[in-house]
């Protein structure tokens, strides 16, 4: 009696229109404008709140079968929030603070499912669509012209995203048939910062994706799909750091891929392409490109079987090398590559097909080039130029040829061919 009470009070007070179906409902809309709630609730346990605070807020749940609980609180300002789920053990809470046109939109459908939407500021969006089992989903999105979108199928999902900045964007998409373990967790403090995480599909298993980003200008775009792919971009992640307009890449496409970036500061460009394929034998391609200094640029591309690259531009959390660019290219079997430059305008590249080749770089003085391209099986090079203005040029076809360059004066000019 005191609910039907309370819905009738509701109604005279309000210009609003209520519709609740009972297994317990809570509709509170205090204040004026043109507030609207619908809750449609069908099945046992489950029980549905809405507070609305303001003008022209929207708020719709519809609840179908066993023990969901949807929580819409709303304050202020064009806010709509749309919560649908059907299946078992789903929870859902919107909680949106006005000043600005937030919207959420949250669908659960299935088994074990839990969603977390939270938006303080203007301009706002939330889209989460889980379907599948043992999904979770948690986003606070805290400022300006923030949007994020979670959208996961399948298997043991889970996407958390937090934003807090300006203009920020965060896209997450994981998986449809056999998509396994995805966990996609994105982090970002302030400025123009894009993020956009695409994993697995078909055979997709085990996919893991990191992204920490605290600065300003940075966009992240990583894709994975296959099996056991991990990968982590940290640019600048510490509440100190600039992390000016880095930017990073990551495409992986296979099985047994990880590729790590880590980027410090200004202008820096990251980018790794790795495709095993779903070939038969072994893929175990392994990309880590460390820059910690100023308008660096790194590529990675590796295709084959168990490639291994390693580019490393500064020693520490510390600028250390200004306008340095590495570009590795591996295509074949256990290639191995590892560079290294300590100082200012160095460029290196380096090219490796075949079996089993491994190339060692380090660039120590400033102004050096190092070219490095070696084609066939279990070729090794090691280039050392700690000296300036140096370039060396190493070349190795075949099979089991070995280079070692030390250039520690300035100006020199290195070239080596080795073939059959």
């Amino acid at each position: 009696m005191r609910k039907i009470i309370s819905l009738l009070f509701v109604l005279l007070v309000s210009t609003t229109l209520v519709y609740a179906q009972a297994h317990y409902s809570e509709v509170n809309q205090l204040g004026g404008s043109v507030n609207i709630a619908d809750v449609d609730q069908t099945g046992t346990g489950q029980w549905s709140r809405i507070n609305q605070n303001g003008e022209g807020n929207n708020a719709d749940v519809n609840q179908t079968d066993m023990e969901h609980i949807s929580k819409i609180k709303q304050n202020a300002d064009f806010n709509i929030a749309t919560i649908d789920q059907t299946g078992e053990y789903n929870q859902s809470q919107v909680i949106q603070v006005g000043n600005g046109g937030n919207n959420a939109d949250i669908i659960q459908t299935n088994h074990d499912n839990y969603s977390w939407a939270r938006q303080n500021g203007l301009n706002n969006e939330v889209d989460v669509f889980q379907d599948g089992t043992y999904a979770d989903s948690r986003i606070e999105q805290i400022g300006d012209v923030n949007r994020a979108g979670v959208n996961q199928h399948s298997y043991m999902n889970s996407s958390e995203i937090l934003q807090d900045g300006d203009n920020n964007q965060a896209d997450v998409l994981q998986g449809g048939f056999l998509s396994g373990f995805l966990t996609s967790n994105i982090e970002v403090f302030k400025d123009d910062n894009v993020q956009n995480v695409n994993q697995g599909g078909f055979l997709g298993n085990n996919l893991t994706s990191d992204i920490y980003v605290h600065g300003s200008g940075n966009l992240v775009d990583v894709y994975q799909r296959g099996a056991f792919n991990y990968s982590s971009v940290d640019q600048g992640y510490s509440a100190w750091s600039n992390s000016d307009f880095n930017q990073a890449y990551v495409d992986q496409f296979g099985i047994g891929h990880e590729s790590y970036i880590w980027q410090d500061d200004d202008d820096n460009t990251a980018m790794v392409y790795q495709n095993g394929g779903y070939f038969p034998g072994p893929s175990g391609n392994y990309s880590e490109i460390d820059q910690w200094g100023d308008d660096n640029n790194a590529t990675v591309a590796q295709l084959g079987d168990f490639n291994t690259s390693y580019v490393n531009q500064g020693e520490s959390y510390v600028q250390d090398g200004d306008l340095n660019s590495i570009v590795v290219l591996q295509i074949g079997g256990g290639n191995w590559s590892d560079a290294f430059q300590y100082g200012d305008n160095n460029s290196a590249d380096v090219t490796q097909f075949g079996i089993a080749n491994y190339s060692y770089l380090d660039a120590e003085g400033n102004h050096n080039i190092a070219h490095v391209y070696q084609d066939g099986f279990s070729h090794e090079s090691y280039l050392y130029q700690p000296g300036n203005y140096n370039t060396a040029n190493v070349t190795q076809f075949g099979v089991d040829h070995y280079s070692t360059v030390f250039q520690d004066g300035d100006g020199d000019l290195v070239n080596v061919t080795q073939s059959p």
